[in-house]
């Protein structure tokens, strides 16, 4: 596989976790039952928290940069802040997203409950 294909696969299961991460919440909030994939996100919320406490990235930033490395372009400092800049001209601090994705989890787990 190309790497060029292989950082773009990156970005959108990167943006599909992301939208996970940012829908889940609000549906736990709201109580919408309908919603089936609560549980799905166990093992990469872990795999992220991990990363953000060990490495302050996420493991698809990681790779990502990796790729981008490889292809001489340039690294991006954490994925949500590269497209949140580009498309609405503002950053969010690396440890609000952390904070962000750490509620996640112990809603996922308290829903699991």
């Amino acid at each position: 596989m190309k790497l060029k294909n292989l950082e773009n696969l990156i970005i959108v299961i990167h943006y599909f976790v992301s939208m996970y991460l940012l829908i889940f919440p609000i549906l736990v909030i709201f109580n919408y039952d309908k919603f089936k994939l609560f549980n799905l996100g166990f093992g990469v919320v872990g795999v992220v928290l991990y990363a953000l406490y060990k490495f302050k990235a996420c493991p698809f930033t990681i790779w990502q940069n990796k790729i981008r490395r490889k292809l001489g372009l340039k690294e991006h400092e954490s994925f949500k802040n590269h497209y949140i800049w580009r498309y609405f001209g503002f950053k969010v601090p690396v440890k609000i997203i952390a904070i962000y994705t750490f509620f996640s989890f112990v809603l996922m787990v308290a829903r699991s409950v």
